[in-house]
């Protein structure tokens, strides 16, 4: 029950999911990003040594989504707004609070966790 009501729960209509499961998923991009290799700062600064120098050239040069669908897709111009959101979507200013001090109070129960775990 409750995985079902999390996701039938009532939504405002600009967003894709009720403020409850947003949560989650906020919750959850983040631990991921956290602990995502590809994010270590090691890995990034090392740069061309990482990525070799060609692929150090392709990672730098691809400035959005859309960019890389066209690429990956033949090349030919795609028309409109390709992304992972609405591009006319605004968060209240509550909301985005609310996320933001969520957003580092896991981050900041993550550090305290580890340093706790390395006494």
């Amino acid at each position: 029950e409750f995985w079902v009501g999390l996701i039938v729960k009532d939504r405002p209509t600009e967003a894709i999911m009720s403020a409850e499961l947003t949560s989650f998923v906020v919750n959850d991009a983040f631990n991921q990003a956290l602990t995502h290799p590809l994010l270590s700062e090691h890995v990034w600064a090392a740069g061309p040594e990482t990525f070799s120098k060609v692929g150090w050239e392709m990672v730098t040069k691809v400035p959005s989504i859309k960019d890389m669908l066209q690429r990956n897709t033949g090349g030919a111009p795609i028309d409109g707004f390709v992304g992972m959101t609405n591009p006319h979507y605004r968060i209240p200013l509550s909301e985005i609070t609310t996320k933001i001090l969520f957003a580092l109070f896991v981050v900041l129960a993550a550090v305290a966790y580890k340093a706790y775990t390395e006494m």
